[in-house]
């Protein structure tokens, strides 16, 4: 059986439009599938049994957890669409960078997200140096994207940090997402 591929356009603007549709499509699944996984295992697992998976926040209007996840899932994506968008040829600067220092708490979630960054980094080198170069030939782009290329590891785990918390998730709760999130993402960017 023969599978049909569809190339990927050539000019910038069609590029950036096809990669703001396909690159959610492709990744969304995977982070859901996460998110899944996790509620089930702390469910089911004893070593979480009795873990909260929503965050007690004051003056919380109660979100249940299904709009919770329904929010971080919306976010994600919007997360991964604004990733695109930095190559826009009207975009005037990249997004900044806010440094700050963590609670103790935050801290198993944000060594999460820096193995999902390293092993993913690692393993999806020689793919994301090519798409980084053939982006910035496409795209005319005087420099490559690096760290700023919208399929680069250290996105995903921003997009999967920044959706869960806003959320209004635990932090436990969400490194054992962007754990899972590290696992399935791998064969889905193969």
């Amino acid at each position: 059986m023969n599978i049909a591929v569809t190339p990927l356009p050539t000019a910038p603007k069609a590029l950036l439009a096809k990669l703001r549709v396909s690159l959610p499509q492709t990744i969304l699944p995977a982070f859901e599938l996460a998110i899944s996984l996790t509620r089930k295992q702390f469910a089911e697992s004893s070593e979480y049994a009795g873990q909260p998976i929503q965050a007690e926040a004051e003056g919380s209007n109660g979100v249940s957890l299904e709009t919770a996840i329904a929010n971080a899932l919306r976010d994600f994506r919007g997360k991964l669409i604004e990733a695109m968008d930095v190559l826009a040829p009207d975009s005037a600067q990249y997004k900044k960078f806010n440094l700050s220092l963590i609670e103790d708490e935050q801290m198993q979630t944000q060594l999460a997200c820096e193995k999902l960054v390293e092993r993913l980094g690692y393993l999806q080198r020689k793919g994301l140096l090519a798409l980084d170069q053939r982006l910035c030939k496409t795209m005319e782009l005087a420099e490559p994207l690096g760290l700023k290329l919208p399929v680069a590891p250290q996105i995903f785990a921003d997009a999967a940090r920044e959706s869960l918390a806003e959320a209004g998730l635990t932090d436990e709760f969400m490194s054992v997402v962007i754990r899972q999130f590290d696992q399935i993402l791998d064969p889905v960017l193969s």
